[in-house]
């Protein structure tokens, strides 16, 4: 299977040469992808140039193509992303506010639209018309509440309906960094087998239900105990 990881989050902390938090996350899914030798292109959407969209679809006379006019970094992605099967978005967001570098992202896909969904209307859309592939998300915070991922997530399911593809749902970990500490020296391969059987759903196109996602979705630390955690972290910076 052809699968595109499309990853929006620093790579790097300078301070302490240490890799991100998601990390945690994507280390065992991309080794449980890779078990099943697939295909994986990876997208650092932070380190590419993308230029923001000049809204060439808004004109009238507007033709598609597979390719866009601008040149930068997008037109070397199309093909990785219209080939894959399994686009899994990896991001951290620690605001309510997509960043522009990702936005720009995702509405340069423009090139990438189903041309057979635009000859059909609201009324006459076939409902078994063969989807494109699915799209899952993997979303991570230091923000303590998952309120904080209603915007992304409403994004990657407007992506996954424009662009003809299923939704599988996502995966949302709010305070990423209690939830590793804790993982770290209690339940880290409890993890790992879970994250594992999300992969094998993912490559069966399945949808992610609750039931997997309950326990590793929950909150492991209370209101307070975070709130002094954080102000003791800007305190030390």
């Amino acid at each position: 299977m052809e699968i595109s990881l499309i990853n929006y989050y620093p790579k790097l902390n300078s301070k302490n040469n240490s890799n991100h938090s998601i990390e945690y996350i994507l280390k065992p899914l991309k080794a449980s992808l890779n078990s099943e030798n697939n295909n994986i292109h990876t997208i650092d959407v932070e380190s590419l140039d993308i230029s923001p969209c000049l809204g060439c679809s808004h004109d009238p006379f507007f033709q598609p193509k597979d390719f866009c006019q601008q040149v930068d970094d997008m037109n070397n992605l199309y093909p990785k992303l219209r080939n894959s099967d399994l686009w899994i978005f990896n991001i951290s967001v620690n605001s309510h506010i997509i960043p522009n570098q990702l936005v720009n992202f995702l509405d340069r896909l423009e090139p990438l639209f189903d041309k057979e969904i635009d000859n059909f209307d609201e009324f006459n859309f076939p409902e078994n018309h063969k989807k494109n592939g699915s799209v899952f998300l993997i979303a991570t915070s230091e923000y303590y509440d998952k309120s904080i991922f209603n915007h992304i997530i409403q994004e990657i399911q407007t992506i996954a309906f424009v662009f003809n593809r299923n939704y599988l749902g996502q995966f949302v970990r709010p305070h990423l960094e209690s939830f590793v500490q804790l993982n770290l020296l209690k339940n880290e391969k409890n993890f790992e087998n879970n994250i594992s059987k999300i992969s094998g759903l993912l490559l069966q196109h399945s949808p992610i239900r609750n039931g997997i996602l309950s326990e590793i979705e929950l909150d492991v630390i209370n209101k307070k105990d975070y709130d002094n955690q954080f102000v003791s972290l800007i305190n030390a910076l």
